[in-house]
């Protein structure tokens, strides 16, 4: 396969998981919010509180086989905010954190060319570990 065959599975990657972290950056937003309005209208004075019968809603999101792809948006929890059922943002974040390092790892792969013999990214491994230099140990030993 070559370098530019490579450089186009790694786009298409780097697109699915760069989408990924797009929504689930959304939906943290959503959770957030939703979580900050269930607990502060349990605070005291000083603090301002919410309604406990204001309205709230919550939407969930629904992907298609381990991909981004939206299915249809279903509600999590919508009613008065007394009874919304708490959510943990650390969920979440969790998620986040982990697509937001494999999105990186993904945009590292973009440059297939650079890994190359005489590549930037070959010759930094080359000055860091062997690679390169077992063939000229051999030619030493003959």
């Amino acid at each position: 396969m070559s370098a530019d065959e490579y450089a186009a599975i790694f786009q298409r990657d780097y697109e699915v998981v760069q989408r990924e972290f797009k929504e689930l950056t959304l939906m943290f937003h959503d959770v957030c919010w939703y979580n900050f309005e269930t607990e502060c209208f349990k605070w005291n004075k000083p603090w301002r509180t919410s309604i406990p019968e204001s309205t709230i809603t919550l939407l969930g999101r629904r992907t298609h086989g381990g991909s981004v792809v939206i299915h249809d948006c279903s509600t999590y929890y919508q009613g008065p905010i007394r009874d919304a059922p708490g959510i943990p943002p650390q969920i979440l974040l969790h998620e986040l954190k982990r697509v937001y390092e494999e999105m990186q790892r993904a945009e590292a792969n973009l440059k297939p060319h650079e890994w190359e013999p005489g590549g930037i990214e070959y010759m930094k491994l080359c000055a860091t570990t062997k690679v390169g230099k077992f063939s000229s140990c051999l030619s030493d030993e003959r």
